[in-house]
């Protein structure tokens, strides 16, 4: 590894511990943990919201779906733009309010305590885990697919699997889009 990689990694290390510390020192409740202590403004906020949109599930999962609807694809940033800006416009301040009105932390906080009940909290919890699951199984899917397609970066192919079994002589199936590229470069691939 060049010398510049690691003095870059070492770096972001470095620059991570001094941030954890930081915070640590600054954390003294749940409060402070989950929602920053309630002290950060809108546009800190927004830039927040604007990161975890714009996560690998996004530049991944959107650049497979815009390959395979087209130009169509694009109204989809005519709907959503206009969409976020309306809630944050109308849902988000009275969501605010609401929220330190009733001192939740969580979405799942916020509507039990609106609906004055346990259950309400407990089952939106519950909803909010499976969705995360699904969330993170559909983005798996695209991950793998990328690694379907270009293989094994170093060209190298294991004979056994980490229990020392050999693979099996099943070939992991490729979209339909990407058999086509693959065909049309003449690097046709085997089904």
């Amino acid at each position: 590894m060049p010398w510049f990689r690691l003095v870059l990694i070492v770096a972001y290390l470095l620059l991570l511990v001094y941030h954890g510390r930081e915070g640590s020192r600054k954390t003294h409740s749940l409060s402070d943990y989950l929602v920053a202590g309630r002290s950060l403004g809108g546009v800190i906020i927004a830039f927040s919201f604007y990161a975890t949109f714009v996560s690998t599930n996004s530049f991944i999962g959107q650049a497979g779906e815009s390959w395979e609807a087209g130009l169509a694809w694009w109204l989809k940033v005519g709907i959503y733009g206009p969409l976020c800006w309306l809630s944050w416009l109308l849902v988000a301040p009275r969501f605010y309010r609401r929220s330190r009105e009733y001192a939740s932390l969580t979405v799942a906080d916020f509507l039990g305590t609106r609906y004055r009940s346990l259950a309400v909290r407990r089952i939106t919890a519950v909803v909010i885990v499976l969705a995360s699951i699904l969330t993170f199984a559909y983005s798996a899917r695209f991950v793998l697919g990328i690694v379907g397609v270009f293989g094994d970066p170093k060209g190298e192919r294991s004979s056994t699997t980490a229990q020392g079994k050999a693979p099996s002589a099943r070939k992991p199936s490729l979209p339909p889009s990407c058999r086509e590229i693959l065909a049309e470069s003449g690097a046709a691939h085997e089904s």
